[in-house]
């Protein structure tokens, strides 16, 4: 059975560390110590109303109260449609049981209305009271049904001020027994407020009908019969919730303080698998900028961007568990299809039921194609987005002391395996085959990186092939997504290359944007490919200029904190680093002073943590002397510990990017973050 969920409204974020000890107190305290008489060594769940909760192990009963060690976070996806309830007032206990009932099937906001033939009246004196009531029950109701958001009740509306309701949402029904259009009928938006308005015992009235139809109400039937209003929202609302895809609650997974092993998380917080579920909807811009907020929705749960995908190149984040990465608010993985192809083997993974299970890994995932190990095998560079290569050009260079291991043709790429010395071959089918086994949420399809090296002449005929890749990848991406029919929709993007040229990457968008089978065309895009640091901003938004606005777009492979503002300011929703993960390994830590290596003698007797402002695990339990200790000693902990402490870094700061847009603040964030990260390094 699933454990019972309690509130706490004092639960914010951050969330509690998992091990750290919370108090439940106050009526749900008292509730759960006295009337459920909860014990020692029970699992329960503490949720704040407002999305967020954890689930915890009781440690302490007290008279009144509980405390709780912290097991794992939760968090309630926000999906891009809002249900909201206009329910006009009932007598008796009618209302109540509306409220109950709508809570627990999942309804966003509940709007008591003054129907004109509402046999109760609100008074003044009595609202208060009525209020209250209606907001328990939403409470308790929520409770019960484990949802960690508890629906708002807000204050009553007349029909005049329902009408300016009506306005402002994005569909209105009213459920009315004569009207000629089912509600099966309807079309849902995909993303927005969606309003029921439920009339009262006497049913609304022609004047009401009229008032609110002018507003944009479309009247609509929900059954041959007269429901009672207890009764009708409710089944309305289960039958647009039927038809969207499912609000799933996503969660982050810790190792087990006191077991070590990892606890499975209930059946009604498991996120489950939905066809066909992949969208992007846009929320709040940055001014006079393409930077923008929104929310990307998959078959393994949500991700809010702008968002930092973590890299796990071989199905894991090297040196850190991935239910770690979890608990450090990562929202989505990347793993690397070249790398799982020649090992394990793509054909192991999909036995094992796709990467995310094979890595124990909830969440969305990502798969790049392979591309950037064309022009790393073949030309033996690493790191494209810093290259320099002023008054350098040539098609055949190859970087110092490198042999080339790949080569390029029309059909694909033929290459050398880094590992054995074995011949493969990979073409844009086989790409696509290969991602398909590994079943990541999105797929990337397969194209060319050049260098900043390669030539004018062939940068043209490297951008008109990766064009001709994509038709071919989109081909077979749609094949296999019909003989796969049963397994969770992978969303296939695109590559904009182009290197560092204006007209070629605008062109290779819109070529890209353009290429359509059956009136469908690509999930999203990725930008790819060769550029210099200095670079970025222009060539993202030359690219993103280009680019639909409904559809998300990817930034593979950047690294440093000023990139990701550059990145995400210039249109930018999601993008992939290693950086992070990569110099922990190497005593490189981040701050929002600088960055600073943790193994120099500077810390050999620092006994504070990385950053004070820091809220990981590695900062809360550890100091710059140990870590400076670790590496000395050459201790596999030491990596564990700062990749940690760099991959929480990048998320708040994302995270914080985020919010800012939302607020309207990003341009003063972005000042005030990148001066005291840049300009006070000498206070390390």
């Amino acid at each position: 059975m699933t454990e019972p969920l309690f509130l706490l409204d004092d639960l914010t974020d951050p969330l509690p560390m998992v091990g750290a000890h919370l108090t439940l107190a106050g009526d749900d305290g008292r509730h759960a110590a006295v009337v459920r008489r909860i014990q020692t060594g029970e699992t329960i769940m503490i949720g704040n109303g407002r999305g967020l909760g954890v689930r915890g192990v009781v440690v302490d009963v007290g008279g009144s109260s509980l405390i709780v060690e912290v097991v794992n976070h939760l968090t309630s996806a926000t999906e891009p449609r809002r249900f909201v309830a206009a329910q006009a007032l009932a007598k008796g206990d009618r209302s109540e049981l509306a409220v109950e009932m709508m809570t627990e099937i999942g309804v966003d906001e509940i709007v008591p209305w003054q129907a004109s033939r509402s046999i109760v009246r609100w008074s003044p004196d009595r609202t208060a009271r009525a209020l209250a009531k209606w907001r328990s029950t939403a409470r308790e109701a929520a409770k019960q049904s484990r949802r960690l958001n508890v629906p708002q009740v807000s204050d009553p509306v007349t029909t005049r001020q329902l009408a300016h309701r009506i306005a402002s949402a994005d569909l209105a029904l009213m459920l009315h027994e004569e009207a000629k259009e089912s509600l099966t009928e309807v079309n849902l938006p995909t993303a927005g407020t969606v309003l029921i308005i439920i009339g009262p015992e006497g049913g609304i009235s022609a004047e009401e009908r009229d008032q609110l139809t002018e507003a944009g109400a479309r009247s609509v039937s929900i059954s041959d019969a007269v429901l009672r209003t207890s009764t009708a929202g409710v089944v309305a609302l289960a039958g647009l919730k039927l038809r969207r895809e499912p609000s799933v609650a996503s969660e982050s997974f810790v190792t087990d303080a006191q077991s070590s092993e990892v606890r499975p998380e209930p059946l009604a917080l498991r996120p489950q698998l939905h066809e066909g579920s992949f969208g992007f909807a846009p929320n709040a811009s940055v001014p006079e900028g393409l930077g923008r907020s929104g929310v990307i929705t998959t078959p393994h749960g949500i991700i809010r961007t702008p968002a930092f995908v973590a890299v796990g190149t071989k199905a894991t984040v090297k040196a850190v568990l991935p239910e770690s990465m979890a608990a450090l608010g990562v929202q989505a993985l990347l793993a690397n299809a070249y790398h799982l192809y020649l090992q394990p083997g793509p054909d192991v993974i999909e036995a094992a039921g796709g990467l995310g299970r094979f890595m124990n890994w909830s969440g969305p995932t990502f798969t790049d194609s392979g591309g950037f190990q064309v022009m790393s095998l073949g030309a033996g560079f690493k790191k494209v987005l810093a290259m320099n290569t002023e008054g350098l050009e040539d098609d055949d260079v190859i970087a110092a002391g490198k042999t080339r291991l790949a080569h390029v043709d029309e059909n694909g790429v033929t290459f050398t395996s880094h590992l054995d010395g074995s011949q493969h071959r990979f073409t844009p089918e086989l790409s696509m085959r290969i991602q398909h086994q590994l079943g990541a949420d999105v797929i990337f399809a397969f194209d060319e990186c050049t260098t900043l090296m390669n030539t004018r002449d062939y940068q043209e005929r490297s951008v008109a092939r990766t064009q001709r890749w994509a038709a071919r990848c989109f081909t077979e991406h749609q094949r296999l997504t019909v003989e796969h029919a049963a397994r969770p929709y992978q969303a296939l993007f695109a590559v904009v290359q182009g290197a560092q040229y204006e007209d070629l990457r605008r062109e290779a968008a819109r070529d890209l944007v353009s290429l359509t089978v059956a009136g469908s065309g690509f999930d999203g895009y990725g930008i790819g490919g060769a550029l210099e640091k200095d670079n970025l901003g222009t060539i993202v938004r030359w690219v993103c200029e280009e680019l639909p606005e409904d559809k998300p777009r990817h930034l593979l492979g950047i690294s440093e904190p000023n990139d990701i503002f550059i990145a995400i300011e210039n249109g930018v929703d999601t993008f992939d680093c290693v950086s992070p993960s990569r110099v922990a390994r190497n005593a490189a830590v981040y701050t929002v002073r600088g960055r600073f290596n943790v193994n120099a003698a500077t810390c050999r007797r620092s006994f504070s943590p990385i950053d004070e402002d820091c809220d990981c695990y590695t900062c809360a339990h550890y100091t710059r002397a140990y870590l400076h200790h670790l590496f000395k000693a050459r201790e596999m902990l030491a990596s564990t510990l700062c990749t940690i402490h760099n991959e929480r870094f990048i998320v708040r700061l994302v995270d914080d990017i985020r919010l800012s847009i939302e607020a309207g603040t990003f341009a003063d964030f972005k000042i005030d973050f990148l001066h005291r990260y840049y300009g006070s390094l000498s206070r390390l």
